[in-house]
């Protein structure tokens, strides 16, 4: 247990990054806090690492200098800041969540720990209150606690990529701590060794989930596959529990985009001559503006060989709500791509389907409903309650039956079940083989079940394979009523 000791305050530096940022004579003795140490003395030790640069307590340190004090507690650690914290806490003038745990768990001898225990305080140190310490709550100090050990279980280790980057993103504000301290607590159950686990591929005729990396698809022959269909991992929002080196876990958008266009070299090999695929991918919002990632991904596949054939939008009627200023985003798009410009598409099933009278409240979604020549919209709208009522997520039923066999269900980055309905049914017939890198729960194999094609789905995390097991076996009746009525 680390100490609290009296030091010269001559001997103490104060860190180049704190300097750079507000140069060396900052206004101190019209501050509240200038008062108090005059009148009390310094009751909450500065924190100090072996080269004896302050990592916390400049200001406490420059009024000690400005009082002409012998000492000030000192509190050394072997774990000092890192530039990006020193930066943030500097700028926002606030404790940053990792400044928070690391500084609670060096003064955590000092804080009240219980009636009737020991707080090993020296006689000139009083016990320390949470909020005057730390600037936050007793509650919010115990769910930064309660994360922490959270993210150990999950990433391994403090050391990992993992670990460093999850607290980096809970300092800039991506992730907001409730919600993150659940999604760890998901993680965690996920490994006890009770849960329901599958290891391994999922085969069964027709249906095939490959637990493997995507950037290989060597299981598959070439010119096999028809049609591609997929929606690619979120840069920087979502830890999809497959390891630090995951796609998305980038620093930089345009290296997101590159990595991933990289990613569907190997659906060049496999898709047919004739064959299309479809990726689904929105924009993000970093640093307070949008990243232009689909823009720039489709120009990378380009680069590559790819042919931009169509770009579908798809709106959502429920979209993540924002405060910030800006319109509320609602969409993302459907990139289609193909090999050549003579490729397979289908639209006679239009004029079938809209024959039956029961599905002529879709006809919105198609053009030239009363000609010949019928096609699908590019801005598929799937707000009408005929199509689809919640469809920023539509696994109300998988989660409550993942639930059931004891299955931690918490993958929720999924896509309403039209959307690769009508990509399949516009690129494939009944019979052809559908492929999804990133299977996730396997919406697309399980309506391409549904729709008559055999199925090959790659997924990483055991987790959703077993999901998509669940998805396949039980539910495929409750994604038939999710797509067009003629399915």
């Amino acid at each position: 247990m680390k100490n609290v000791v009296l030091v010269n305050p001559n001997k103490l530096v104060v860190s180049s990054i704190h300097v750079d940022l507000y140069g060396a004579n900052e206004e101190i003795e019209s501050t509240l806090l200038y008062q108090t140490i005059q009148a009390k003395g310094i009751l909450t030790p500065l924190i100090v690492d072996p080269n004896f640069i302050v990592v916390s307590g400049v200001m406490r340190l420059r009024i000690a200098l400005s009082l002409n004090m012998d000492t000030v507690p000192v509190l050394f650690t072997s774990n000092p800041l890192e530039d990006y914290q020193v930066a943030l806490l500097n700028v926002s003038r606030q404790k940053l969540p990792s400044v928070v745990l690391k500084e609670y768990e060096l003064l955590k001898p000092l804080f009240i720990v219980g009636k009737g225990k020991r707080t090993d305080l020296t006689g000139e140190t009083p016990i320390l209150c949470h909020k005057e310490t730390l600037g936050t709550s007793k509650s919010t100090v115990q769910r930064l606690c309660r994360i922490d050990n959270y993210a150990v279980k999950v990433h391994g280790s403090k050391e990992s990529d993992g670990y460093k980057k999850m607290w980096r993103r809970l300092d800039v504000g991506d992730y907001n701590a409730s919600k993150l301290e659940k999604s760890l607590k998901k993680k965690v159950m996920a490994l006890d060794s009770n849960t329901p686990r599958h290891d391994g591929d999922y085969i069964k005729p027709g249906f095939v989930i490959f637990n493997s990396d995507s950037a290989n698809l060597f299981q598959l022959d070439d010119a096999s596959i028809q049609v591609v269909i997929t929606s690619p991992p979120y840069f920087s929002v979502k830890d999809y529990d497959i390891g630090d080196n995951q796609i998305g876990f980038e620093l930089l958008p345009y290296e997101f985009t590159v990595r991933l266009a990289e990613h569907f070299d190997e659906c060049m090999r496999v898709i047919k001559p004739k064959g299309s695929l479809f990726v689904n991918l929105g924009d993000y919002i970093v640093d307070g503006e949008y990243k232009c990632v689909p823009a720039h991904f489709a120009i990378e596949m380009a680069k590559r060989g790819w042919r931009l054939n169509d770009t579908i939008t798809w709106a959502k009627n429920n979209p993540r709500p924002s405060q910030a200023k800006r319109t509320i985003n609602c969409t993302e798009s459907v990139f289609h791509f193909t090999k050549t410009a003579h490729f397979d598409y289908y639209t006679d099933w239009i004029e079938e389907f809209l024959n039956d009278e029961i599905n002529k409240g879709f006809s919105g979604h198609f053009h030239g409903v009363n000609s010949p020549n019928k096609s699908v919209r590019s801005f598929l709208d799937f707000r009408g309650e005929n199509v689809i009522v919640s469809n920023a997520s539509n696994n109300h039923r998988l989660r409550e039956r993942c639930g059931e066999l004891g299955i931690p269900e918490i993958h929720d980055s999924t896509f309403p079940e039209i959307l690769p309905e009508i990509c399949i049914r516009l690129a494939s017939r009944e019979g052809d083989t559908v492929l999804d890198i990133f299977n996730g729960t396997a919406s697309t194999g399980v309506v391409a079940s549904v729709l008559k094609r055999d199925y090959f789905g790659y997924e990483l995390n055991p987790n959703y394979i077993l999901q998509s097991k669940v998805h396949y076996e039980d539910l495929q009746d409750v994604t038939k009523s999710h797509l067009l009525k003629s399915a």
